[in-house]
């Protein structure tokens, strides 16, 4: 049966791993469709009924796709609580009233804030350094869903551009090894991005 109270706090990793965290050890034992689906939702935080149907059901006849998605949300509101998950006719969320932390959500809070900064402000540095800290690998890596492969893009993309800004700051402050090391890591991830080389070009020059 579906469980009562939902935990204090439910804490959705997305990078890296997918994983939940909360005060019941039974959150891990999630099937990976229902994870998936859950971390779709959570993600894009409000989700037409017919987007779900159609990204994890495509080929299946419209009474079984219905039948899938209630089998799914019964397996999650059954681990997080009956009221976690929140209907309103047409789309589903997570219950606002929940306390929720979300991983993917706090890097974008961070990118923005970094991103937000002109260069050589003395907290530029601090900010793009939290930033970068706060992405943990790739986005669900062990799902391969079109929907997970884009945002995985995205977010990686992000990423690379953030290391790309924290290298030129270091260049600024004439902290070329910094920078050096910086885009290593960028290219560990994306060999062929032309202005990574260009940066890594001109930070080797400047040691």
């Amino acid at each position: 049966s579906e469980k009562e109270r939902s935990p204090d706090i439910l804490s959705f990793q997305g990078l890296g791993a997918s994983r939940l965290y909360g005060d019941d050890p039974d959150l891990m034992s999630l099937k990976p469709l229902a994870r998936e689906v859950l971390f779709f939702i959570v993600d894009r935080k409000r989700v037409e009924r017919e987007q779900l149907l159609e990204n994890f059901w495509p080929h299946h006849p419209p009474g079984r796709q219905v039948s899938n998605l209630h089998t799914a949300l019964y397996s999650l509101r059954r681990l997080l609580g009956k009221d976690s998950i929140v209907h309103d006719g047409a789309s589903y969320a997570i219950n606002p009233d929940l306390n929720t932390e979300y991983d993917v959500a706090r890097f974008g809070r961070a990118a923005a804030v970094a991103e937000g900064l002109p260069p050589g402000d003395p907290r530029r540095m601090f900010a793009l350094t939290e930033a970068i800290h706060s992405y943990a690998g790739p986005f669900l890596p062990e799902f391969n869903n079109e929907w997970v492969v884009d945002r995985r893009r995205f977010l990686e993309l992000r990423y690379l551009d953030l290391l790309s800004l924290h290298a030129q700051e270091a260049l600024v402050r004439d902290q070329a090894s910094r920078a050096v090391q910086t885009l290593r890591e960028a290219l560990e991830i994306d060999p062929l991005r032309d202005d990574t080389n260009l940066h890594y070009l001109e930070a080797l020059g400047r040691l």
